[in-house]
């Protein structure tokens, strides 16, 4: 059952994010529908830094996969903006995927994607490129993408709804 199906039968629609262990198990037993494995506070934990563009697939992976023997939820994991190009989106989402990743969420950030108020993004078309490639690497049919836009301060709401329905257009994927 994908997670937006999960969504659609229940009255709770917080999605909480844990960086730790014990956060995780916290929120495991406190019943939300799903939780994000946040990049940033993933980064707080293994690195004692502030900035997701510090941590690199491998270990963020191995990190998803323990987190996920302790979950029994969801987990979303921080595909962030790819960890590259879009070959290396392709092959990012198979690994978060492959570690316990129910969705995957992609955001529109420049590599590496920082943690900060006003990231700068990428273009359209490298969205584009980006979003294909990690469906592409997706292998089971379950597991979704999900888009984040974190640019409305560079591109404003016009942009927003212009990157959308490019993304509609070009990528049969529920938005």
């Amino acid at each position: 059952m994908t997670l937006t199906n999960i969504f659609s039968n229940s009255t709770n629609q917080i999605i909480p994010a844990a960086g730790d262990g014990q956060t995780i198990n916290a929120l495991d037993e406190a019943d939300f529908p799903a939780i994000l494995l946040d990049g940033t506070l993933t980064t707080q934990t293994l690195l004692g830094e502030n900035n997701q563009g510090l941590l690199s697939l491998s270990e963020y992976a191995k990190f998803l996969r323990d987190m996920h023997l302790k979950a029994t939820s969801p987990l979303i994991a921080d595909l962030q903006s790819g960890f590259g190009s879009p070959l290396n989106t392709y092959y990012a989402a198979q690994e978060l995927e492959r570690s316990g990743g129910s969705t995957l969420l992609l955001n529109d950030q420049l590599y590496p994607s920082h943690s900060i108020d006003q990231p700068q993004t990428t273009t359209p078309e490298d969205l584009l490129g980006k979003t294909r490639a990690a469906k592409d690497g997706l292998e089971n049919p379950e597991t979704q993408l999900w888009i984040k836009l974190e640019g409305l301060w560079d591109y404003g709401i016009t942009g927003a709804w212009q990157r959308i329905s490019y993304l509609e257009k070009a990528v049969p994927m529920p938005f």
